[in-house]
């Protein structure tokens, strides 16, 4: 799928970052699909506001693009007859219908309309009959969708089990302690389906919150939720309550006085309605409160008042007639930024114009469905519908063609979908097509792609995924044993790892939903955790299995007063805050170098400026939209500017090293990178599905072609030579071939062997044509070994992690050994050497012995600062001395300058952050899509040696031209450079690494050349260090020389700010310097606090920096956005996990990052997705 191509930016392919430590299913693989299908992260039900609270981070650059954020859906609307705008009669339901009816309205339902909003006086309960209302709109859990990015505030998504297209605004937010109040319109063709009342927009859309996210009460007493982004239920009278439709998890009661209250179990979060059923406020678990007021029946206001405050933060709501004209927000100190809503003759909504400028605009069909949607800059996407009111065609109209996505809905089980690469002359059932098998739920159960290769998935009565079975046929098992079906219990992968959660809280009159949150949880290795509340349901304790407990302590309104890492008693991290509830200073414990920092906000409430330890300053600006405009240091480090183009794409960036322009495509998929500072003109072409074609740039031409699974099949380097390219069933890269002329003619040849979990168990890398000439030959097994020479791959003996390793080139057996927290104790026969660790509570790691010799002792400070040898720290936690290095740093976190003796290395980087490192001493590095991993890297030169890196599409390095010849890479199961071969199939270089990454042994004539190293990071010559991503690690003290810039300060695992890999490197990565990648089912619970520049995806924007979370599977997360700290948890399955979710997205392209060793270029963070999913 195509990349979120922001320079500088991370490439996301899902919408959450993950829990920390966890990464989404990157199984040393390429990323998991469903044919064309990516799976998606999870999405995240808050479950209170653990909130070091309300303050903005912004991001460093920012792009719309085609790698869409993934969503999870629910699944509400079983399609009722065939209706149309010329006879509204409806048919018999298919699979029984949702009904609506607006109150005080009798209908009757085959040929009477119904209002599109009935008069303020006659809100009142009514005794009405049902109107029909779509299932199968807005957000559905678990469900699968055609993504397309239209720009930052503007997203398509047609889900592909309804054919229903569901397009999204974004048009303002305010921060708030338990998350963003984000306000926009959302249309849902299905909508036109049946008799639905009329929202305050206009036919088809209604409000994302506030007045069309309503209750109306029908004439059995059933009552139906019309909720955010359209989905809908019916909650059914029994006894003195409701029934609870599956499609939410929650709990709907009256009110005395009248009105309804609905509290969603996962969250916490009430939701009060009045007699009428209109929203009067949303509060979450600690108080705090989102306040909706009225005008003669008109919202007109949506107030955010944090816990005992009368007053809050406001956007002001302007009407005309029965139509929202105007958000706006008064900026505290002067100004007002405004989203103006603009409507045609036909009353329909023809144009939104942000508060920064940018104006879409919408066109109907003769229907009145939305058929065209142009966004800031004049992009148009059209739409075409059947007359049951399905998507039949996406077109990206671009400038000199038109990229047309089509469907086809042979029965009322199955849906087709041809990318645009198809033949668009004949029908989507006669070209290359995926299929998709339908529930009576509109759930895909089955994926058949264009391939023929098959994926299977079932379902719980709540939508959750029961089980998944992959295109290799391996089987995820999920149980959902408590809360009636609502919470999960266990998942099994498919070799037969396990993990689970237990439920033994009960409820509280202050913590009602206390049941729903996990008191202990077991991962794969059967290490338990535990897990403690506070009296509101914030998450107060996390302990392990080594009884390393993390603590955190609140205020009233659930933000974080006091955060106490492993082993630090009650010296503590401690908050406060400013009148609005926001994060104002953080003072660290005591006992080390770090030293209090401050922030401030702006009126809309954005960080404006950021003070570390140090007393550096660094200070922002934003546009409208909330896009970072400048970023100023206090100390001289340069000023950076940013411009955008009207879809939030970032098209020029002004820095120390000069500007650099990016120019995209209609799609806003990266085309062009310029920067003053050198590198050339670089230029990406992409063909109709979103397939990278050709790379340009001085070097030459980069080429790719892709399969009709969109998978790359082979490649054409910069001097001509080919590489071929083989996949398995599941789509993971099984061969590359490197200058290949035929069958039996190649110069490099790489098998990788997956298990049925998309692990990788074998990299064999053979040369010049023999598979016989052997440079190397690793298994890997994830059971204990005992005495055995060959792996045991019993269900029942898998630990999900690697126990031992065979070099099947010598027969030598290295042996893993993994203390209760899953940190490495013992590793044997690396290299020759045997290693033994021991860590401390908080994970520093205290000694190594070699070969029974003690080699290392460290000793740490209560921030993890290593106080042995003369080691110094600055106040901002940067290593000033260490292992023989000085360091010297800006405000920007950057280092400037190493210092080794009398040797001196000077630093330059470009953007905010240390990730784009453009001069290191003799070393200048060029960037292209990416700047978040040394995969980024375009091109270096070492002295006078310039060397091109040679990429797959998906981005990832498979090798570089050097002298005008090309040279691949052979790696390890980490994606660790362990070789390097010639074109001519000879063996230029040879590498082996320590456990900690340490190089043990580098030769070869081609070894200094190559940069590229351990776990594909960037080895530093001059320093000796490794560059991953924004950070420098350091192999001697198996450590990074800065903190990480988000805390998590929730989980005793991944606490320590300078750790590398959680005290894993034989199973984790850490490429981007932000957390760690892990690849095994586990337990997550996390709360995490962030300071500096992190990224995301919708644009350059503040993003929030503290959150909590929770999850059985590899992915977890916690919301964040403008300006709060708080805590989510993941229900029914909602992770990313291969089975423990169906939700999808898909983009036409396939297979993104995979190499010989393992995908690069994740994203990072701590981000909380605010989502209203019940």
């Amino acid at each position: 799928m195509p990349l979120s191509l922001r320079p500088g930016n991370t490439e996301t392919r899902g919408s959450l970052s993950p829990c920390p430590g966890v990464k989404p299913v990157r199984q040393y693989a390429p990323s998991k699909k469903e044919g064309n299908v990516f799976r998606s992260p999870a999405t995240w039900v808050a479950v209170s506001a653990l909130t070091v609270s309300s303050f903005v981070l912004p991001a460093t650059t920012g792009a719309a693009a085609d790698a869409p954020r993934a969503h999870q859906f629910q699944r509400l609307y079983s399609e009722i007859g065939s209706p149309n705008a010329a006879n509204p009669r409806l048919g018999p339901s298919r699979r029984g219908g949702v009904r609506l009816v607006s109150p005080g309205t009798v209908a009757d339902a085959s040929k009477t309309r119904i209002p599109a909003r009935a008069p303020s006086g006659a809100r009142t309960p009514g005794t009405a009959a049902l109107a029909s209302v779509p299932v199968g709109i807005g957000p559905v859990r678990n469900g699968t969708f055609l993504s397309f990015n239209l720009a930052d505030y503007l997203q398509l998504k047609v889900n592909t089990g309804s054919g229903n297209a569901m397009v999204r605004t974004t048009d303002m937010s305010l921060p708030g302690v338990g998350g963003n109040v984000t306000v926009g319109a959302v249309y849902n063709s299905l909508l036109h389906a049946a008799d639905v009342p009329t929202g305050v927009v206009s036919p088809g859309w209604r409000t994302r919150l506030g007045q069309d996210v309503r209750l109306y009460k029908n004439s059995d007493d059933s009552v139906t939720f019309a909720g955010p982004d359209g989905v809908s239920g019916v909650f059914t009278p029994s006894g003195s309550g409701y029934t609870t439709p599956k499609e939410f998890k929650g709990d709907l009661v009256t009110q005395s006085g009248g009105g309804w209250k609905y509290t969603d179990h996962g969250s916490g979060r009430k939701h009060h309605f009045d007699s009428s059923g209109l929203p009067t406020k949303l509060e979450d678990r600690n108080g705090n409160v989102t306040d909706f007021g009225y005008t003669s029946g008109n919202i007109s206001t949506i107030t955010y008042k944090p816990k005992g405050e009368t007053t809050g933060r406001q956007i002001n709501v302007a009407s005309y007639g029965d139509r929202i004209t105007r958000y706006a927000q008064e900026k505290a100190g002067g100004g007002r930024r405004v989203a103006v809503y603009t409507y045609d003759a036909a009353n329909r909504l023809q144009r939104i114009q942000e508060p920064a400028g940018e104006v879409m605009s919408f066109g109907y069909d003769g229907s009145g469905r939305l058929n065209s949607v142009s966004n800031g800059k004049g992009a148009v996407t059209e739409l075409v519908y059947d007359g049951d009111h399905r998507v039949l065609s996406v077109t990206r109209v671009g400038s000199t063609d038109r990229q047309v996505t089509r469907l086809a809905y042979p029965s009322d089980t199955e849906t087709q979908v041809a990318d645009p690469n198809t033949d668009q002359s004949k029908p989507v059932e006669d070209v290359p097509h995926t299929t998709y098998t339908l529930n009576s739920n509109d759930r895909v159960t089955k994926t058949v792609d264009p391939a023929g290769k098959t994926r299977s998935k079932s379902y719980t009565p709540f939508s959750d995924v029961a089980s998944y079975e992959n295109a290799n046929q391996g089987l995820t098992s999920n149980t959902f044993g408590a809360n009636g079906g609502e919470s999960p219990t266990r998942s099994a992968s498919p070799t037969g790892a396990t993990s689970s959660l237990t439920y033994g809280n009960s409820p509280t009159g202050q913590n009602p939903t206390a049941a729903y949150q996990p008191s202990a949880g077991s991962d794969t290795q059967g290490n338990a955790s535990a897990y403690t509340y506070d009296g509101p349901g914030n998450l107060s304790s996390a302990k392990n299995a080594l009884a390393a407990e993390a603590k955190l302590a609140y205020n009233g309104d659930g933000t974080v007063k006091e955060s106490t890492d492993p082993g630090n008693g009650t010296n503590s991290t401690t908050y406060s805050y400013d009148d609005n509830h926001q994060l104002k200073s953080v003072t660290p414990p005591t006992g080390n170098s770090l030293g209090r920092k401050s922030l401030t906000y702006d009126g809309y409430g954005r960080l404006d400026t950021l003070t570390d330890g140090n007393g550096k300053k660094t200070s922002y600006t934003y546009d409208d939209n909330d896009r970072v405009l400048t970023i100023a240091y206090s100390d001289g480090t340069p000023e950076i500017t940013y411009t955008y183009d009207r879809a939030g794409n970032v098209r020029t960036r002004t820095d120390a090293t000069g500007t650099t322009t990016w120019t995209y495509t209609q799609r806003n998929l990266l085309g062009g990178r310029h920067s003053t500072s050198g590198g050339g003109e670089i230029t990406w072409q992409y063909d109709a599905t979103g397939n990278l074609v050709n790379q340009l740039n001085d070097a030459g031409t980069l080429h790719y072609v892709h399969s009709v699974r969109n998978l790359l099949t082979s490649m054409t380097d910069y001097a001509g030579g080919t590489w071929e390219f083989d996949h398995d069933d599941d789509g993971n890269r099984t061969d590359t071939y490197f200058n290949r002329t035929s069958a039996t003619a190649w110069a490099m040849h790489t098998r990788n062997t997956f298990d049925d979990s998309g692990r990788i168990t074998r990299v064999v890398t053979s040369r010049a044509g023999d598979d016989g000439k052997k440079i190397s030959d690793v298994s890997y097994c994830y059971s204990e070994r005992g005495s055995a020479t060959s792996c045991d791959t019993g269900k029942s003996n898998d630990t999900g992690l690697r126990q031992w390793s065979k070099d099947n080139l010598t027969g030598t057996i290295s042996d893993y050994t993994y203390d209760k927290g899953n940190r490495l104790t013992k590793a044997t026969n690396v290299a020759g050497h045997t290693y033994e660790y021991r860590y401390d509570e908080r994970g520093n790691r205290t000694s190594v012995t070699r070969d029974g010799t003690e080699t290392q002792r460290l000793t740490f400070n209560s921030a993890n600062q290593v106080t042995t040898g003369g080691e110094t720290y600055d106040a901002a936690g940067n290593r000033t001395a260490g292992n023989g290095l000085e360091g010297t740093y800006n405000a920007a976190r950057q280092t400037t300058r190493f210092t080794r003796g009398t040797s001196t290395i000077a630093y330059a980087y470009a953007g905010p952050g240390q990730a784009e490192m453009t001069t290191a001493k003799g070393l200048s590095v060029v960037y292209g899509r990416s700047a978040s991993t040394s995969g980024g890297i375009v091109s270096y030169t070492n002295g006078s040696t310039t060397v091109w890196m040679i990429h797959d599409s998906g981005g990832t390095p498979l090798g570089y031209l050097w002298d005008g010849k090309p040279h691949a890479f052979g790696s390890d199961g980490l994606g660790s450079v362990t070789s390097i071969v010639s074109p001519a199939g000879t063996r230029a270089a040879a590498y082996t690494y320590g456990p900690y990454g340490e190089t043990t042994a580098d030769n070869g004539w081609q070894s200094a050349i190559n940069l590229m190293r351990y776990t594909g990071g960037l080895h530093d010559p001059a320093s000796g260090l490794l560059k991953l991503g924004d950070r420098f690690y350091d192999y001697g003290h198996g450590r990074f020389t800065q903190q990480d810039t988000v805390n998590a300060v929730g989980d005793p695992r991944t606490g320590n700010r300078y750790a590398y890999a959680g005290d894993n490197p034989i199973n984790n990565l850490d490429p981007t310097g932000h957390y760690y990648e892990q690849f095994k089912i586990d337990v997550c619970y996390f709360a995490c606090v962030g300071f500096g520049v992190a990224t995301g995806d919708g644009g350059t924007r503040p993003i929030g920096t503290v959150g909590l979370g929770l999850d059985v599977g590899v992915g977890g997360s916690a919301t964040a956005n403008t300006g709060q700290v708080q805590q989510g948890v993941t229900v029914g399955g909602s992770c990313s996990a291969p089975g423990l979710t169906a939700a999808s997205e898909i983009s036409m392209t396939g297979e993104a990052g995979a190499s010989a060793g393992v995908t690069t270029g994740t994203e990072y963070g701590c981000a909380l997705e605010e989502t209203f999913t019940m």
